[in-house]
């Protein structure tokens, strides 16, 4: 029997190598954008955790600085900044307003509490590590620290303290602690027409936060009443 051949037809190689192109080239957009997706999906997430840190550092921060100063005598003259509280920059002590990093204040007899922003594991040891991000630290969490004249820990400080919120090396840090003099500072949603009871001061915390960053940082702030200082 004589079969013919002439009317079969199927692909050339060269058919073969173009289709074996065009689906590399398929795959490989599609590979491309899983990766684009997973890497997107993979920093919200570590960004979301990241705000979620410093959003309940505030708080935290706020709850201890509601209690700041509660049972300490006020000054018998003047006012308490620079007497019973103190905020610092770099170390050195500044005025109302003015941007700080650090904040002290007397809790008794020789006593002190502080919050301190350092981007170090150590915030006291200048010799420890360093980060693009910066942390939020109180001391005073289990007892004060003994001070006097409103001094920061020294760096021999035994005391380990409370990270209020942690340091990141992404999009998010604690920025600035300022203490602002206000005529009177009221908790959120009371009247008090009389002043009594009210602040005479109020501490303003602002960090970097990752959320809806791009060319330009988002930053968040927590202001907190002093009602214990006057």
């Amino acid at each position: 029997m004589k079969l013919d051949f002439t009317s079969q037809k199927g692909f050339s190689l060269i058919e073969i190598l173009i289709a074996l192109l065009i689906s590399t080239v398929i795959a490989l957009a599609i590979l491309r954008a899983y990766v684009t997706t997973i890497h997107t999906v993979g920093n919200s997430a570590n960004g979301a955790k990241s705000d979620g840190n410093v959003i309940f550092g505030f708080a935290t921060a706020e709850r201890i600085l509601q209690g700041a100063g509660f049972g300490v005598a006020p000054p018998s003259t003047g006012s308490s900044y620079g007497q019973t509280l103190q905020a610092y920059k770099d170390g050195a002590a500044v005025e109302l307003n003015a941007v700080a990093d650090s904040l002290v204040w007397r809790s008794g007899a020789g006593l002190c509490q502080a919050l301190i922003i350092s981007n170090r594991d150590n915030p006291l040891n200048v010799n420890s590590a360093t980060h693009t991000g910066s942390g939020l630290y109180y001391y005073g969490g289990t007892s004060a620290y003994s001070c006097s004249n409103l001094s920061l820990p020294s760096s021999t400080s035994t005391e380990v303290p409370q990270v209020l919120v942690p340091f990141n090396d992404i999009n998010t840090s604690l920025v600035s602690l300022r203490v602002n003099g206000t005529a009177s500072c009221t908790p959120y949603g009371i009247s008090n027409t009389v002043n009594n009871g009210s602040g005479a001061y109020s501490v303003l915390l602002t960090a970097n936060v990752y959320a809806g960053s791009g060319q330009t940082q988002n930053t968040v702030t927590n202001r907190t009443c002093l009602f214990n200082f006057k």
